[in-house]
């Protein structure tokens, strides 16, 4: 499945599962979790999926924060093959 498919899911589905952040202090926690897990896949490029290293990926995390972004890539991907499944929404809803 394509990253652009992968992440219309989590368009579907993100809304109501991922807080909107007001204060500073939540913007730098969550800037500072996703920086923190970029670092870690650029530093042991042996250990987790190319797609992790994708310049695009640190700003998924941010997006998607508190929730790693690979939850909903999964919710989307594998979920949805099973039969009457509403994709990601039916599992968000």
């Amino acid at each position: 499945m394509a990253a652009s498919q992968r992440r219309g899911g989590f368009r579907d589905c993100s809304a109501p599962v991922v807080p909107t952040l007001t204060d500073r202090e939540q913007f730098v926690a969550r800037d500072n979790v996703a920086r923190a897990f970029a670092e870690l896949y650029q530093s042991n490029v042996d250990e987790f999926p190319p797609d992790c290293r994708a310049a695009d990926y640190e700003k998924r995390m941010k997006a998607a924060y508190p929730i790693h972004p690979e939850i909903f890539d999964r919710l989307y991907t594998d979920w949805s093959t099973l039969v009457k499944f509403q994709r990601t929404r039916g599992c968000c809803a």
